[in-house]
């Protein structure tokens, strides 16, 4: 990089002197870098600031995907996030200082890219380039393991959501979806039906052939399930052998033909079941109609069971 001069005592020109950079030294970089507190607005801010400071063709973060350097965060218009920098780019790393996590590991680079070797220049520089690759470390580190915390929350609450066994919805997700099916039907005044199936011969099975039997029957009443119901009703495990069906826009009708062909799939899928139904009034909702669906299944799982 050209470097400015100023008279010198005598008329001779010297050098400008170069201020020291230190770690610990954050009036070194301008105030608004430091108050910029998410990574994607205080690196192009870094590397706008880079860019007018030091005569370098294009200033980048980059991180590593299969060895070869993807772009996080440029200066450059002629650069995108995202793309990768190949071996064969007209532009080469004159300069390269890692970004750390505050455990010292390397979570991308901030690089220097130009046709001309300018490390020199940059070198005298590094205190301020690591000071500025120190700052967007910690950024860098902070969002990381917010947006991996924010995952690991989301997968659990996800899993919370999901019957390990099925793969259905559980019981709390069953309740979650009635809940909001209800303020729906409040709001719009379609209708929606429940349907309850108990399985007549889970505990039979359970006796006779086993428990992974069971498990075997109990993942057949699934797939029975999702096959017969449509795609945006809810189909649930409300518990050991019982299972339910949230229709939406779903009348007393048709719940009727639904529940007839629950009952043709399961029966297909070598499954005894009982199935009762029920469609929302408005004096009870939802939760009176999942009351009045399982009284009729438990009254045709009687007739089922003295052999009606």
């Amino acid at each position: 990089m050209a470097e400015s001069a100023i008279p010198a005592p005598g008329g001779n020109s010297a050098p400008e002197a170069r201020p020291e950079h230190h770690w610990g030294d954050r009036a070194a970089v301008p105030s608004e870098l430091l108050s910029l507190g998410d990574f994607p607005s205080a690196a192009r801010a870094s590397l706008s600031y880079l860019a007018a400071r030091f005569d370098v063709a294009r200033w980048v973060v980059t991180v590593d995907v299969a060895d070869l350097p993807f772009v996080l965060s440029t200066s450059s218009p002629a650069l995108a996030v995202g793309m990768p920098l190949t071996p064969d780019h007209v532009e080469t790393t004159c300069y390269s200082i890692a970004l750390r996590s505050g455990r010292g590991e390397v979570l991308a680079q901030l690089r220097a890219l130009d046709i001309i070797d300018r490390s020199d220049d940059l070198r005298a520089d590094h205190a301020l380039l690591e000071l500025i690759s120190g700052l967007l470390g910690l950024l860098l580190d902070n969002e990381s393991r917010g947006k991996l915390a924010e995952a690991r929350a989301q997968q659990a609450e996800a899993e919370s959501l999901v019957d390990e066994l099925t793969g259905l919805a559980n019981r709390r997700a069953w309740q979650r979806a009635l809940g909001i099916e209800e303020d729906r039907t409040l709001r719009y005044g379609h209708a929606s039906s429940v349907l309850i199936v108990d399985l007549d011969e889970l505990k039979i099975v359970n006796d006779t052939l086993g428990h992974a039997a069971g498990d075997d029957l109990l993942k057949r009443t699934a797939g029975a399930l999702r096959k017969a119901s449509r795609d945006h009703d809810t189909v649930a495990r409300l518990g050991g052998d019982e299972f339910g069906v949230l229709a939406v826009h779903c009348t007393g009708g048709q719940a009727d033909v639904l529940s007839r062909r629950l009952s043709e799939e399961l029966a297909a899928a070598g499954v005894r079941a009982s199935v009762g139904v029920a469609s929302r009034h408005p004096a009870g909702g939802l939760s009176r109609a999942w009351v009045r669906a399982d009284a009729q299944m438990y009254a045709l799982k009687r007739r089922h069971a003295e052999g009606a």
